[in-house]
């Protein structure tokens, strides 16, 4: 058994026994009287500014500060698949660094033979933030109106292009997913970033994206992009009228998750607090309503829950990485 294989396999339980001891008898124990925040937070984001994770770390790190008496700052490190972003917060040692990050978290100990951190034991769940499925877009002039014609487009000697903000992105692994369900000739277009991918597809140089509402949806209301289904497990309330992948394809559902990571240096006290208070700030009717504009629904699950929701998130994709054999860029 070659050294990725046994990395595939032991990712299973080892995000499993993340998610049997995140509320260990030691997490138990009182917040320390209110005493952290002592300084500014720090919310590093591994993506540029503007995208989902992005948006999200902002309005939290808003209302946050609010609550803590003290700034809190959203520190954009993006580069290498959110890995130099992803290592500066397992390596922080201030007690008050945070991480916002998103889908690739999961994939990239699959995808990637050696990262600069392990994404198990370097880290503690705090709690899922928001989450949606993606939109299947396709540009406006093209003549495809549903998944099935996706799919009809990668068979027999053809092959369906389909864009993605980068290698390993939720878009990448959706359309790898469907290719692999389907039995698809998939050429997969990764760009650096979602604009570019999006500019592409808009002009037909890329048949289709699997694509977050945040930045798709303008781009659909101004016409510019259609959209043919959505990858969550019901219809989006921001388009009610696309239809889910699965009113076509039973079973079909992925999403697209933002969630916050703590240090595995920070206190579990302290972690305690910090998914408290952020949970309760995504029940402010302002912030949910706020979400609800970008087209995304609010987590705020305990950190037990969000814990088991990345061990079987892990599984999944490993699992297309290893069937796909997908390899980084």
């Amino acid at each position: 058994m070659n050294s990725r294989r046994l990395h595939l396999s032991s990712l299973a339980s080892a995000f499993a026994l993340v998610a049997s001891t995140v509320l260990s008898p030691a997490a138990a124990q009182p917040a320390p009287g209110g005493s952290w925040p002592t300084q500014s937070v720090k919310i590093i984001v591994p993506y540029a500014a503007g995208g989902t994770t992005d948006i999200a770390a902002r309005i939290l790190g808003n209302e946050l500060s609010k609550k803590w008496g003290q700034p809190v700052i959203v520190d954009n490190k993006p580069g290498a698949s959110t890995q130099i972003g992803t290592d500066m917060v397992a390596k922080a040692k201030d007690g008050h660094t945070l991480l916002m990050t998103a889908s690739p978290f999961v994939v990239n100990p699959s995808l990637f033979a050696k990262l600069p951190y392990d994404s198990v034991k370097d880290f503690k769940p705090v709690s899922l933030v928001v989450r949606n499925g993606l939109f299947l877009v396709t540009g406006a002039t093209q003549s495809f109106g549903s998944v099935k014609d996706l799919i009809a487009a990668g068979k027999g000697d053809k092959a369906v292009s389909i864009a993605s903000p980068s290698n390993g992105s939720l878009g990448h692994m959706v359309a790898e997913l469907i290719a692999d369900s389907e039995k698809l000739n998939l050429l997969h277009v990764p760009y650096r970033g979602t604009p570019p991918a999006l500019l592409d597809v808009v002009g037909g140089q890329v048949q289709f994206l699997f694509d977050n509402p945040s930045s798709s949806l303008p781009l659909i209301k101004e016409g510019k992009l259609k959209a043919l289904a959505y990858t969550g497990p019901k219809r989006s309330k921001a388009l009610p009228n696309v239809p889910t992948v699965a009113e076509t394809l039973p079973g079909f559902e992925a999403i697209n998750w933002f969630g916050m990571l703590a240090p595995s240096a920070l206190d579990d006290a302290t972690v305690d607090r910090i998914a408290r208070d952020v949970n309760l700030v995504l029940k402010n009717k302002e912030v949910v309503e706020r979400f609800d504009k970008e087209g995304v629904e609010i987590g705020a699950i305990p950190r037990e829950a969000f814990a088991a929701f990345l061990a079987l998130q892990a599984v999944r994709w490993a699992k297309i990485v290893k069937s796909r054999n997908i390899k980084p860029d």
